[in-house]
């Protein structure tokens, strides 16, 4: 996985939260949430949201993400910080795919 610079520094500051998954679902529990509304991000540290897309939540922590009611979140091979109230959480964990798209909402 190629990572940009915000990317990294969202890494770094999840310290040993960030644990890229490598199996079809996470050890730890589900942590899958899905998109129901666009958000395009307007900052290098922000994650775009398209209704439908399954994020993987890396951390719900205002200390990590920089703003109450941000989380930080990876779709596919993107991470960055989102606004929590544009996703509900998965009611199936289970991962299909490696590029966490969901076709349907």
């Amino acid at each position: 996985m190629e990572t940009r610079p915000c990317q990294v520094s969202v890494m770094r500051q999840l310290g040993d939260v960030f644990e890229p998954d490598t199996g079809p679902s996470r050890a730890s529990g589900c942590a899958l949430w899905t998109a129901v509304f666009d958000y395009e991000a307007t900052a290098e540290d922000e994650l775009s949201l398209r209704r439908g897309d399954v994020v993987e939540v890396l951390s719900k922590d205002s200390l990590v993400s920089g703003d109450e009611g941000w989380w930080t979140g990876m779709i596919a091979d993107r991470v960055g910080i989102f606004p929590s109230n544009y996703c509900f959480k998965r009611d199936n964990c289970f991962i299909h795919s490696n590029n966490y798209k969901s076709s349907a909402v």
